[in-house]
């Protein structure tokens, strides 16, 4: 909210303007999606994905049959 303070000063946006804005963050702060706390471990686990090597749809079922 503070942060769109800042920004809205800066483009010159009227102050009654400002006002509903930032009224309407701050009652939307308990619908946020994302929780801040568990992104690091997400980015984590995104590039532990991405470092492991994509196999072809053929050596999945190889590796399937491997496993009866």
């Amino acid at each position: 909210m503070r942060a769109w303070t800042q920004v809205g000063i800066k483009l010159k946006v009227v102050k009654d303007l400002r006002k509903l804005i930032a009224r309407l963050i701050w009652d939307s702060r308990e619908e946020a999606l994302n929780d801040v706390s568990r992104r690091r471990e997400h980015e984590e686990q995104e590039e532990q994905e991405e470092q492991e090597p994509q196999l072809s749809a053929r050596a999945l079922r190889a590796q399937k049959r491997a496993r009866k």
